[in-house]
């Protein structure tokens, strides 16, 4: 991208980068069958036990929020550009148009981007619980808007 720029300013007269490529590692279907690697997830029982350890322990607002993740397998940023017009709270889904991209993490200086591909915007069916887990959010999210009218950034 630099050298296309390069060029259009006339910085530089050609693109060196022009049939340059980065080599992939293929994995064969034999390196599979032979790695005892696993891709990391959790196991059922030690999802109940998480989301078990969230609700007693953790912060007001953790068993919501991880049973969303868990359960959507949406992403953390996608969860967090959620808004209320993306919840059909009738048919149980949830619309992924949005995703909040925060480098310096600063809840003031963000940006709310499209989604990473164009397969990432999408509906999702939900259970009930977590429509009701939306709900327990929208609540505690008004609670705090009237608790803090003049720093609550509502965007």
């Amino acid at each position: 991208m630099i050298f296309k720029y390069g060029i259009k300013i006339g910085a530089v007269k050609n693109n060196p980068s022009v049939d340059a490529y980065i080599l992939q590692d293929v994995t064969t279907v034999e390196e599979l069958e032979n790695s005892d690697e696993l891709p990391n997830y959790l196991e059922k029982e030690e999802l109940i036990h998480f989301l078990d350890t969230a609700q007693k322990h953790g912060l007001d607002t953790d068993l919501e929020t991880f049973r969303t993740l868990a359960y959507t397998g949406i992403r953390v940023g996608e969860l967090c550009a959620l808004k209320k017009t993306d919840i059909n709270f009738e048919e149980h889904k949830i619309r992924i148009i949005r995703t909040l991209y925060n480098p310096n993490n600063n809840y003031r200086l963000y940006k709310l981007n499209t989604p990473k591909t164009i397969s990432s915007i999408r509906e999702i069916d939900v259970e009930p619980e977590v429509i009701q887990d939306f709900i327990n959010l929208l609540t505690i999210q008004e609670i705090e808007k009237k608790n803090r009218p003049l720093t609550y950034h509502d965007e």
